[in-house]
């Protein structure tokens, strides 16, 4: 699937801390997010996040059960474990929620809300992994 939102981020004291658009693709495990400010890529067992404005790449293994909303944004939503409450809020006539909501055991909230989600029948592989020749200057962390 292919998901338009816009993302927001409130902290602990209710300050906005992020406020963009973006999308996402997911097929099981693997899923690539992007923004403006950054691209998230995950095959599953390796995440790559990129961040647009300072050119830097950090690689890292995916934790199965780690509970990170990063490792698997969509199974976060079938298991939210004990860091997050989440709330849906509406849905469209395919049952694809509106609006998203998690609240974080720390007070921040993060915002979800859905623009428009749409079917893909059979992505590249390779839309779920960085290639390295597509940012040759970037700063690498290799935290595998």
């Amino acid at each position: 699937a292919t998901l338009s939102f816009n993302f927001k981020a409130a902290d602990v004291q209710g300050n906005v801390v992020y406020d963009g658009a973006g999308t996402v693709v997911t097929v099981g495990k693997n899923y690539r997010m992007e923004t403006e400010d950054i691209l998230v890529v995950s095959d599953g067992s390796l995440k790559g996040v990129y961040q647009k404005k300072t050119d830097e790449i950090v690689l890292m293994p995916v934790g199965e059960e780690s509970g990170e909303i990063m490792d698997n944004p969509f199974a976060l939503l079938q298991n939210p474990g004990t860091d997050y409450d989440i709330s849906v809020l509406g849905k469209d006539s395919k049952g694809i929620p509106r609006e998203i909501v998690l609240k974080a055991k720390n007070g921040a909230v993060y915002t979800l809300t859905v623009k428009n989600c749409s079917a893909i029948p059979s992505p590249d592989p390779g839309l779920f992994v960085l290639d390295m020749q597509d940012y040759p200057n970037a700063v690498v962390t290799d935290l595998r």
